[in-house]
C-alpha cells in the first residue's frame, strides 16, 4: 500500500473514532434538553396525517418510552386503553381536546388531566370515560381537525378543550417539521450537532419564524374590525409590553404575549373558536373550555398584568363564540406557579398535582352546569 494511500486511510480512521468521542463530549458539556424531540422518542409516535392542514397524528396501537415515560397509544391513535366505538348505555363520553398539557408530556398515562378527570367523575359517583385524544404541538386548528375526522366517530357527550395560552401560535412548529422529514431525524438525534444547529441559528429564531409562516398559510380568518372592545385589549396588552429586548429566560414568554397584539393572529382563533361552537351544534355535543395559563410571571417583561390582558382578550373571542370556560389563573397562581412546573425550566407542562386541578376545576364546572346529570 502507498503511503499516500495509509495516509488517507488514517485520515479516514480518525474521523470515525473522532466523531463518537465528540459526541460523547458534547452530550455531557451541553446536554440535549427538552427542545430536540428526536432523543425523546416522540419521532416515533408520529405518524402522517390525513388531512390538508395537520402535518403529523399519532401512530394506533403503539407503545414506546416519550419524555422518559411509557405512552400508549389506543387503536384509535388516542393517548390510553382502547375504546369502543359505542360508549356504553348510560355512560357519559367526554373527549379531552388540547396540545402537550393535555397528552401529558412528562406524565404517566394516570397523571394526565384527562385520566384524573374519569377518575375524580367516577368516585364522584357517575358512569363517566374520558378519552384523550391531545397530541403534542397541535394548535387550534390542528385540534379542530382531530375532533373532525376522528374524535367526532365516537359520538361525545362532551368535548373539553385544554386552551394553552401559546396555541394561538405555532410554538413547536419543529415539531411536525422534524416528524415529516426522515432526513431531519438524525439531526435531532444528535447533541453534537444540535449544538452547532443552536450556535448557528442563534437559537433557531429564524428557522421558527420560517416554519411558522408556512405553518399559518390557508388557515381561515375571521375579521376582527369595529370590535372596539377587543381592540383597547390589544392596545393595553402592547402598551404593558417592554420596547427591551427582555432576558433570555423570558424571551418566549414575551413573545406568546406579543401575538395576542397581532391582528392576523386574534382572527385565526374567532375563527377556530367560532367553528369549535359550531361543531357542537352540529354534532350535538356540548363544550367545555379551560384555559391553561403560563407558569411564568416576570416583572417587568412578562408581568401579571399583561398576561391577565392576555387571559381577557381569549376570554373576549370565547364570550363571543358562546362557549363556557374556566380560566385557571388564579387557582395556579395561589398554589404557586413554579410549584405546579414539572421541571424549573418548564414553564409550559404543569406536574401531575397541576392536572388534577385542570381535572378538579373541569368537574366543577360540568356540574354547575348540569351536565353530569342523567338525561
Amino acid at each position: 500500500m502507498s503511503r499516500a494511500k495509509r495516509r488517507i486511510l488514517a485520515l479516514f480512521a480518525g474521523l470515525v473514532l473522532a466523531l463518537p468521542l465528540a459526541e460523547l463530549v458534547a452530550r455531557i458539556v451541553a446536554p440535549v434538553s427538552r427542545t430536540p424531540i428526536g432523543r425523546q422518542g416522540l419521532l416515533r409516535q408520529l405518524a402522517p396525517a390525513d388531512t390538508d392542514h395537520r402535518l403529523y397524528d399519532l401512530f394506533p396501537s403503539r407503545e414506546r418510552s416519550v419524555w422518559g415515560v411509557q405512552v400508549r397509544t389506543n387503536a384509535q391513535g388516542f393517548r390510553g386503553r382502547d375504546a369502543a366505538l359505542r360508549k356504553s348505555p348510560g355512560t357519559l363520553r367526554i373527549v379531552a381536546m388540547g396540545d402537550s398539557i393535555t397528552f401529558g408530556t412528562g406524565l404517566a398515562t394516570e397523571d394526565t388531566w384527562a385520566a384524573q378527570l374519569e377518575r375524580q367523575g367516577i368516585d364522584s359517583g357517575r358512569s363517566i370515560e374520558v378519552l384523550n385524544a391531545g397530541v403534542e404541538g397541535y394548535d387550534l386548528r390542528d385540534s379542530l381537525e382531530r375532533l373532525e375526522h376522528q374524535a367526532l366517530a365516537l359520538d361525545p357527550d362532551i368535548v373539553v378543550y385544554a386552551y394553552c395560552i401559546n396555541d394561538i401560535g405555532t410554538a413547536t412548529v419543529q415539531l411536525p417539521y422534524l416528524g415529516r422529514d426522515p432526513r431531519l431525524r438524525w439531526f435531532a438525534d444528535s447533541a453534537l450537532l444540535g449544538a452547532y444547529r443552536r450556535w448557528r441559528e442563534r437559537g433557531r429564531a429564524a428557522h421558527l419564524e420560517t416554519l411558522a409562516a408556512l405553518r399559518e398559510e390557508g388557515i381561515p380568518r375571521l375579521s376582527i374590525a369595529g370590535d372596539e372592545t377587543l381592540a383597547g385589549l390589544m392596545a393595553a396588552l402592547d402598551e404593558e409590553l417592554p420596547r427591551e429586548r427582555p432576558p433570555r429566560d423570558c424571551r418566549r414568554a414575551q413573545a406568546t404575549l406579543r401575538w395576542y397584539t397581532e391582528a392576523e393572529r386574534i382572527e385565526r382563533l374567532r375563527w377556530g373558536l367560532g367553528r369549535l361552537s359550531e361543531l357542537g351544534q352540529e354534532a350535538g355535543f356540548e363544550v367545555q373550555v379551560v384555559l391553561i395559563p403560563a407558569l411564568r410571571e416576570l416583572f417587568p417583561w412578562c408581568s401579571r398584568r399583561a398576561w391577565d390582558t392576555g387571559y381577557r382578550i381569549v376570554e373576549h373571542e370565547l364570550r363571543r363564540a358562546g362557549l363556557e370556560f374556566v380560566n385557571l389563573a388564579r387557582p395556579f397562581r395561589r398554589r404557586g406557579l413554579l410549584e405546579l412546573r414539572q421541571e424549573r425550566s418548564d414553564d409550559i407542562h404543569p406536574s401531575a398535582e397541576g392536572s388534577g386541578m385542570i381535572a378538579a376545576a373541569v368537574l366543577a364546572a360540568l356540574e354547575e352546569r348540569g351536565l353530569l346529570d342523567p338525561k
